[in-house]
């Protein structure tokens, strides 16, 4: 069964093996921390989980970012660069071999530019994954 830890690997996955990707991160985007990351970076978190009785749904949202310089020399760079690989992970996404969910996948990037302490442009991408469930207890044993 599908889990949040295994689709987060796949994510994971998807970072290392892409050449324009420095690093795959998790957590709140308040956590990116320009001292610790390499850029450009992939920074997903989750948002919500929604439970029904043979499913759950989980909703993300994955943040493709790189540092903008100090005299915005690579503003339409660094958003042109990221638009190609946010386009490589929906591709990713869509082409994968998920046998366990469904992919939900929203139909458009929006525009992301922060300040974390570094200035950062990029994309943010939201998705939902619905992951069948069987309607048995956790795996986890419990009293």
């Amino acid at each position: 069964m599908e889990t949040l830890n295994s689709f987060l690997k796949r994510l994971e996955t998807f970072a290392d093996n892409h050449k324009q990707i420095n690093k795959f991160g998790f957590g709140l985007e308040s956590d990116i921390s320009a001292e610790e990351e390499a850029y450009t970076l992939l920074w997903v978190d989750v948002d919500s989980v929604d439970y029904y009785e043979n499913y759950k749904t989980m909703y993300f949202t994955m943040l493709i970012v790189d540092i903008q310089r100090d005299n915005q020399s690579n503003v339409k760079d660094t958003l042109n660069d990221n638009e190609l690989i946010t386009s490589d992970l929906v591709k990713y996404l869509m082409s994968s071999n998920f046998n366990d969910f469904e992919l939900n996948i929203t139909n458009s990037a929006t525009k992301v530019r922060e300040i974390l302490p570094d200035v950062l442009n990029g994309w943010r991408l939201n998705c939902s994954i619905n992951i069948i469930t069987d309607n048995n207890l956790c795996d986890i044993p419990f009293n």
